[in-house]
């Protein structure tokens, strides 16, 4: 959800391969570069990067009059970037009160940007809210493709329609009502990920989305859904059990849980966050692996 303001920059880090673990090692930060250059206050970004390092796409909180989720791309490692704009497909709004946007939303967030290398495109998911017909809460799916954008387009036309693909939902809560929003049920915190090794036991290019789903009751498990075809349709969501039924577990207390099976009650405990991280990576093993 949107929160503090902040200032979207970037920098350039460039680590010499042969000198990796070595005191040799030398790293160079490349100067600081505005990305979004507007006046209008922005947070919670995310950053995708290509394996070269030569394609480079942000997303964020944008707070200008479209209110969705604001982006840029670099096409050489971030020396440069195009002048921002933002996702398509998400709000009912542009930055020109006069043109309207191409989505249905009327508030866009938490973006989270991820390169995928089966396909050559970046991988985008939003979270959207509020809509005429209710306070509906949905996390969506789109693709930018740097090779089709357009860097001199106007800033409401996005890059040109042609770089996107029509943002889908992502499936979340199976509970009744769990898209609201106003009953405090709701998908948040999204983070995504993909598979890019090409290899047995994987699945190349497969895209995962994680989140915090938000039950109202003060108890979020994490839950995760997974695209095969670059997010066109999706599987899930896969939900872990809950804390009650992990085997092997102790509960110290509300707040705290051992997250290591052969550690006894009497031990320290570590904190949720950590046992959530836990469970997280089990859904992914068995979600990658099965």
């Amino acid at each position: 959800m949107k929160k503090v303001v902040a200032v979207f920059v970037a920098s350039l880090f460039i680590t010499s391969a042969a000198g990796v673990g070595s005191a040799s090692a030398s790293t160079v930060v490349g100067s600081t570069v505005n990305v979004t250059n507007d006046v209008w206050a922005n947070n919670e970004e995310s950053l995708g990067m290509d394996p070269t390092g030569t394609l480079l796409a942000g997303a964020w909180n944008d707070w200008e009059h479209n209110d969705g989720c604001g982006f840029s791309y670099s096409t050489d490692g971030g020396a440069t970037w195009a002048p921002e704009s933002f996702v398509r497909g998400i709000t009912l709004y542009t930055n020109d009160p006069d043109v309207p946007g191409t989505g249905r939303f009327a508030v866009g967030g938490d973006p989270s940007v991820i390169y995928n290398p089966k396909f050559s495109t970046f991988d985008i998911v939003c979270q959207a809210f509020g809509t005429k017909s209710g306070n509906q809460v949905q996390m969506l799916a789109t693709t930018f493709d740097p090779d089709e954008a357009d860097p001199t387009a106007d800033v409401n036309d996005n890059y040109g329609a042609d770089a996107w693909t029509t943002p889908v939902v992502v499936p979340a809560a199976t509970t009744n009502g769990g898209f609201k929003g106003s009953n405090g049920k709701f998908p948040d915190h999204e983070s995504v990920f993909v598979d890019t090794l090409d290899a047995p036991g994987h699945h190349y290019g497969r895209l995962f989305v994680t989140w915090a789903q938000f039950s109202g009751a003060g108890k979020s498990p994490i839950e995760l859904s997974y695209s095969d075809d670059n997010g066109a349709t999706w599987s899930g969501p896969e939900r872990e059990k809950p804390r009650k039924e992990l085997r092997g577990r102790c509960a110290v207390d509300r707040r705290r849980i051992d997250v290591e099976p052969n550690i006894p009650c009497g031990s320290p405990a570590r904190r949720v966050e950590r046992d959530s991280e836990q469970r997280l990576s089990r859904i992914y093993r068995r979600v990658v692996y099965r």
